[in-house]
């Protein structure tokens, strides 16, 4: 009887080391997923501060829209056939942006 006793006692512990395992597992889990998570905000937030900083950057020290600028060469005395390709991307965003690929020949 007392052996019977002893091995249930040895299950019970065994059973409740698995319990306490199976709780620090999750436990750790959940704070990998909680510094992760921290981590990917952090990093949202820096990457959208530099971005906006060097948009606003940009756009103050470039005044003008492109279509002004397509306006006043096609305005232009020597006609440069101008053909504008969405070719480029903008260095800051990566979003396409309208180009002139057009090569001066010589001009008489």
């Amino acid at each position: 009887m007392a052996y019977s006793e002893n091995f249930m006692i040895e299950c019970d512990e065994d059973e409740a080391e698995r319990t306490r395992s199976l709780r620090r597992e999750a436990q750790r889990k959940r704070r990998d997923a909680q510094d992760l998570e921290h981590r990917d905000a952090a990093r949202r937030k820096n990457t959208a501060a530099q971005y906006n900083a060097r948009h606003q950057a940009e756009s103050q020290r470039r005044t003008e829209k492109w279509w002004d600028v397509v306006a006043e060469l096609n305005k232009s005395v020597v006609k440069v056939p101008l053909r504008l390709k969405w070719n480029r991307n903008c260095k800051y965003c990566g979003i396409k942006v309208l180009y002139s690929s057009c090569k001066l020949g010589k001009i008489s």
